[in-house]
């Protein structure tokens, strides 16, 4: 299947990408999925529940929708949690979530969204400030699903840290040994 072939290339593209992240600032994979689960209930209630405002004002459909993200982003990081756990017991450990059936079939369907929603957005068909909100959305919770299945590198040093360490040790003032007897 077409889906099940592009979820395989997915998982190891953000795999890839998330590595080079990691060594480049030494944050990890989940470190990355919390961001977009951040970005996603700011996104939602920013600008989601701006424009269900002003074009239903009925509060219970506000309220609703509010619960619903916090709800999908509490499920994501208590996942996370779980995951992190994981590693910190055991760096060797591989992601299980990489080849689950359940977590394959959940991304496989969120793919499944972004293309419907992707191809509404192509087409143009009447899309208003929310159809973009509800792209970006499922881009995002695409993108924790599939950062979720990467495994992390085991933990080192980033780049910017060993640019930071380097530079501080150039702008450091060693003292000077002054010789005994002093010359006057």
């Amino acid at each position: 299947m077409f889906f099940e072939k592009l979820d395989c290339f997915l998982v190891d593209w953000f795999e890839r990408q998330s590595h080079r992240f990691q060594r480049l600032t030494g944050k990890d994979c989940f470190w990355l999925a919390e961001l977009c689960v951040y970005v996603f209930v700011a996104l939602w209630l920013g600008f989601a529940e701006f424009e269900i405002l002003t074009s239903h004002p009925d509060l219970s459909l506000i309220m609703i929708g509010g619960l619903l993200v916090f709800i999908i982003a509490a499920s994501f990081l208590g996942l996370l949690q779980y995951n992190k756990k994981s590693f910190k017991k055991n760096p060797q450990f591989k992601n299980g979530a990489r080849c689950q059936r359940s977590d394959r079939i959940t991304r496989v369907f969120w793919l499944f969204i972004f293309s419907f929603n992707f191809v509404g957005y192509i087409a143009g068909l009447d899309t208003t400030t929310f159809d973009y909100i509800l792209l970006a959305a499922t881009v995002l919770i695409a993108a924790v699903l599939y950062l979720i299945a990467c495994t992390p590198l085991p933990p080192g040093t980033s780049m910017f840290r060993k640019l930071v360490n380097k530079v501080r040790a150039a702008l450091t003032v060693s003292p000077q040994v002054v010789p005994d007897p002093a010359p006057s």
